[in-house]
């Protein structure tokens, strides 16, 4: 893969322009947040909706802390843990836009979905486990394969969120939809729309929680793949 992204003073992207974009992704979220409550004031009435809105509101501040705490290492292995992290979470971000694109808009049988989904679910877990391998490889640091698997995921996930947060405004389920899904009726709502919006937000908080676990989790094995493999290398 190529590396032409760098974190140079005179790169393509400075570390000051990867905090910048990934802050300015995090407000961007937390506004929509805001602007659909806004527009939709029915939905703050809701049973439990207080907690379903503070949520990932919550998670996204704690992204921003992370944002700025991992943007300000400066040793130089965790710069290319940096690196590598940022290249394969723009990557799975890419794939999971593709996803939310193909389940929002195309018409596939619920056998398919599933299939797609899995296979997205999966091919990101590899991802993030392939930053944290590339990374430690290239350190000879086993933290460093953490710190890039979870900073590919965190990457990824902003850029997923983003986008999915966007869908509230352009790509809102039908009223008399929701109202035929089994989670709904089980709710005890009785506004459908509210329901719809509620199920979005709870979908990014699930994402932005679980997410960086897992990129911990994927880096960590292949960092220590990475670790051992280079040793041997090196005894060889």
């Amino acid at each position: 893969m190529s590396e032409g992204l760098t974190l140079s003073n005179n790169s393509f992207i400075t570390i000051r322009t990867l905090r910048l974009a990934l802050l300015t992704s995090v407000g961007l979220n937390l506004a929509m947040i805001g602007v659909r409550l806004f527009s939709y004031r029915s939905l703050i009435g809701m049973p439990g909706a207080f907690t379903l809105i503070v949520e990932p509101a919550v998670l996204l501040i704690t992204y921003a802390l992370l944002v700025v705490w991992a943007t300000g290492r400066r040793r130089t292995a965790y710069r290319i843990a940096l690196l590598v992290g940022t290249v394969f979470g723009l990557i799975t971000g890419g794939i999971q836009i593709v996803h939310l694109l193909l389940e929002d808009f195309l018409d596939l049988s619920g056998g398919a979905n599933g299939i797609i989904a899995l296979a997205v679910m999966l091919g990101t877990f590899l991802l993030w486990g392939s930053a944290g391998y590339r990374a430690a490889r290239r350190t000879g640091a086993f933290s460093t394969g953490l710190f890039a698997g979870a900073w590919s995921a965190i990457v990824g996930i902003l850029i997923a969120v983003t986008f999915g947060f966007a869908l509230m405004f352009m790509s809102v389920p039908r009223a008399e939809d929701v109202a035929r899904w089994p989670e709904f009726r089980s709710s005890g709502w009785g506004d459908a729309q509210a329901f719809a919006i509620a199920n979005t937000l709870e979908a990014g908080f699930s994402h932005l929680l679980v997410g960086p676990i897992v990129g911990v989790v994927f880096g960590g094995i292949a960092g220590l793949l990475a670790r051992i493999g280079r040793k041997g290398s090196q005894d060889g």
